[in-house]
């Protein structure tokens, strides 16, 4: 499987980290262009890039911001044409639109009828139907809009039932077909769904939380210094967390070889 790293390259610590490191996994948003120029570095330097963009619809409905298919399709073109030969693999999400997955879809054919192939992003609580056309008609799509519901109280119980739903019926399409399809899970890289549920890939943001925070309870450390105060000590912490991130990646691979699952490589 593919942990994805979502980054911000503008802060130079979080770029030095990925660079040091040979990070190779990168997840960014349309809603934050701003954050492609320094992108450029990290993509030049990597071995075997694989890039996932993200529309960046939750950010939108969450600023009241719109965005439509024509402009997203026009970027994605752009960006195919420059990094799509420089890349090992590279897709975009379909535009989706929040709680609306008959929305949902009617951008997935827009983008396509505009020449983009993005992968359909089913959103949380949707109807068994819609994982159905996902199955049926995508080779790879994304189980989306699941992180506000894995806040607050029975959080858990309320991603696993989702998640228990959704593979429910992609191990039923594994079983018949012997192939199982590619599903990526949307910000939800956490160790525990990766080894419970066959993702080939997922994206995380958690590796960047100590500089968020400042908190930090591994290597030694409890109470990671702010930026201005040692960012000698936070790109450390940032590299160590890229180590970590890469042996979950590792050990989730080897789990579902062991038990029977492999996914046909790019």
């Amino acid at each position: 499987m593919h942990l994805y790293l979502v980054s911000s390259p503008s802060q130079d610590i979080q770029k030095n980290a990925l660079l040091c490191e040979g990070a190779n996994k990168h997840l960014l948003s349309y809603a934050n262009l701003d954050e492609l120029s320094p992108y450029r570095d990290v993509f030049r330097s990597s071995v075997g890039l694989r890039i996932l963009i993200d529309s960046g619809a939750f950010t939108a409905h969450t600023l009241g911001r719109d965005f439509y298919p024509e402009e997203y399709a026009e970027w994605a073109i752009e960006f195919e044409r420059e990094w799509g030969g420089l890349s090992r693999s590279l897709h975009f999400f379909n535009l989706d639109v929040i709680g609306d997955q008959e929305k949902t879809w009617e951008n997935q054919k827009k983008l396509e009828a505009l020449g983009v192939s993005p992968l359909p992003v089913i959103t949380f609580g949707a109807e068994e139907k819609h994982i159905d056309r996902a199955l049926a008609d995508y080779d790879y799509f994304s189980l989306g809009g699941i992180v506000p519901h894995a806040r607050g109280r029975n959080a858990t119980d309320k991603v696993k039932n989702w998640l228990n739903f959704c593979f429910s019926k992609i191990i039923q399409k594994f079983k018949a077909t012997g192939r199982m399809p590619k599903v990526h899970l949307l910000g939800m890289g956490r160790p525990w769904i990766l080894s419970e549920y066959p993702a080939y890939s997922a994206d995380t943001t958690s590796w960047v939380k100590a500089l968020r925070w400042g908190v930090k309870n591994e290597f030694g450390i409890t109470k990671s210094p702010r930026v201005s105060e040692s960012k000698v000590s936070n790109e450390y912490i940032l590299r160590q967390e890229i180590r970590k991130y890469r042996e979950v990646e590792e050990k989730s691979t080897k789990i579902w070889e062991l038990r029977g699952v492999r996914w046909e490589e790019e």
